[in-house]
């Protein structure tokens, strides 16, 4: 569903490609790779990309960061962010295959359809979206009337709430096919230009679309394909790369306390170094265990130990939480956050399937079982972690134990409580 996008296409519409003569391109970028025409390798945009007004991406052209261990991680967290940087936030995150060059033009089924979604919005989906009293507040409350200031919030609105009204059954028949991805497409659109301008004055705006569209996007992990088994990492790509929007909001709007975006930083602030998150981080420590065979066959490095040592961290921060009895809906925003925080390694050993890193990712998923109440949340911990076990088996099964647990009581209808379950 989200393929390609980039915040270095500021431009809307369709363009038209020219017939040019085939010379292969090696280390140009993938678009001239692809069309196997000639580029000149500039950056960020080559002269190809930069005449048709396309996305301009280079295989491998970005220097992989250094991980780093911190004692505590933010949305603010990271280098400041240039313009050039600034422009790859969303590098995961793109058109639809069914991407609209233009609006559809303005007919009266139009206006009674966009009327029918405010009121679904308003009446329903808006208070469904938050996970915690803050951002319940500003999806239901704030969207409302930000949306009608910015086009890319009122369309992405309109796909969440006729993705809410769509998954009712008795009420599929009351709006046309393809509705929620036909307004997801227009969002991504507008977002695209606004990405392009970020200032003072839109970026709340921008900020709270970013969280839209990634509560989409976590929405449509419920209908993916599980066999063969392959990790999100689309998922994780448009959440993680989304970020970088938070840290340039933080960069503008830093002495305003009344800004939402920075308002949603503060609310993420996570502390690593606790007391108690270092005494559940030890009793992770199983999860880094390696044999003599594992050190022969498994890709290990500097960069890969502190990859693992950070999801430790933070999984170790969560069991904490939970512990120590702290509020569903922010541990809940601690766990929307992690893949906007992740190591990049680490995603990369995830995208590898390689077996450590697959058991880390079923002890996150496995606390989203304890969210299934939240429609766009549903059965996804579950499916997630199940599919998981199937592909971890022999020495590495010890690894997901915990997981296989809350599995278990889940399939057993002997699921407790967040707080009362043993982590």
């Amino acid at each position: 569903m989200f393929s390609s996008y980039s915040l270095d296409d500021r431009t809307c519409g369709a363009y038209h490609i020219s017939k040019l003569n085939s010379k292969k391109s090696r280390l140009g970028c993938e678009r001239c790779k692809s069309r196997h025409v000639k580029c000149d390798e500039a950056k960020p945009l080559c002269k190809n990309c930069k005449r048709h007004g396309t996305p301009c991406h280079y295989r491998g052209a970005q220097p992989r960061r250094q991980p780093r261990i911190a004692t505590s991680v933010s949305l603010c967290s990271g280098e400041t962010i240039n313009d050039g940087a600034c422009h790859e936030a969303y590098g995961g995150l793109s058109k639809l295959n069914m991407d609209l060059d233009d609006d559809p033009p303005e007919s009266k089924e139009r206006r009674l359809l966009e009327a029918g979604l405010m009121c679904q919005y308003v009446s329903k989906t808006g208070g469904t979206l938050g996970i915690d009293d803050f951002s319940r507040s500003v999806f239901s409350d704030a969207v409302p009337e930000m949306c009608l200031r910015n086009e890319a919030m009122i369309y992405a609105m309109y796909s969440l709430a006729a993705l809410d009204k769509e998954r009712c059954s008795q009420e599929k028949t009351h709006i046309p096919l393809h509705t929620p991805q036909k307004y997801l497409s227009m969002a991504l659109r507008y977002h695209q230009t606004d990405l392009g301008n970020i200032n003072s004055a839109n970026i709340d705006a921008i900020c709270v679309t970013s969280c839209m569209l990634r509560i989409y996007a976590f929405a449509l992990l419920q209908n993916r394909s599980l066999q063969p088994y392959t990790p999100p990492i689309e998922w994780l790509t448009v959440t993680g790369s989304s970020s970088a929007v938070f840290q340039e909001a933080y960069r503008i709007m830093e002495n305003k306390p009344n800004s939402i975006a920075l308002q949603f930083i503060e609310h993420a602030m996570i502390s690593l170094a606790n007391e108690d998150s270092v005494k559940e981080q030890d009793s992770l420590w199983y999860l880094l265990q390696r044999n003599p065979e594992d050190r022969d066959m498994e890709p290990w490095d500097v960069e890969v130990q502190k990859a693992y040592e950070w999801a430790i961290y933070y999984l170790g921060s969560l069991r904490a939480a939970v512990k120590g009895g702290m509020d569903e809906g922010k541990i809940g925003r601690r766990m929307i956050i992690f893949p906007m925080l992740m190591n990049e390694r680490l995603m990369e050993l995830m995208l590898q399937g390689q077996p450590r890193s697959l058991a880390i990712l079923a002890h996150y998923f496995a606390f989203w079982i304890f969210f299934e109440h939240i429609w766009w949340v549903g059965a996804r911990g579950v499916q997630e972690v199940r599919a998981i076990a199937g592909n971890l088996t022999g020495k590495w099964r010890h690894l997901i134990e915990w997981p296989l647990q809350v599995l278990e009581q889940w399939e057993s209808g002997r699921l407790p409580r967040l707080h009362e379950t043993v982590v």
